[in-house]
């Protein structure tokens, strides 16, 4: 967290990024004895999204993969990647075959990381006004 002009902006990129990087190594890890490739459909889902952006468009992007979401695994994602570490063995079933829930959640994550920024923002901005 950093300080700038007594506002508060949460968060930076690269410390998301490896957060969860971070986050996806020690599934890896830990879904080794599982399975051979265990973060095949996650890896799958981040390549082929933004081309689908690019080719659909973003709403029917995330239509897409809204429609593709397991509600089995989503909770235990939420969990997993907001909190310190809440690994279950079924989450290595969703990370190496579909991928469309993690990606999903991590997407989700990011976008409401730069929300609660955004609101910093306004609210620095607006104080700016008023002084």
């Amino acid at each position: 967290m950093k300080s700038s002009g007594g506002c508060l902006i949460l968060g930076d990129e690269l410390d998301f990024a490896l957060e969860i990087g971070e986050k996806l190594l020690n599934l890896k890890e830990r879904c080794k004895s599982y399975y051979k490739n265990p973060i095949k459909g996650f890896r799958s889902r981040a390549r082929e999204f933004p081309q689908m952006i690019t080719q659909l468009g973003l709403i029917p992007s995330i239509t897409f993969l809204l429609s593709k979401v397991n509600d089995t695994f989503l909770i235990p994602l939420i969990m997993y990647f907001m909190q310190d570490d809440n690994f279950t063995e079924k989450l290595c079933d969703e990370f190496t075959n579909e991928g469309y829930t993690s990606y999903l959640v991590v997407n989700y994550i990011w976008i409401k990381e730069k929300l609660i920024e955004f609101q910093f923002i306004d609210k620095c901005l607006a104080s700016s006004d008023k002084g």
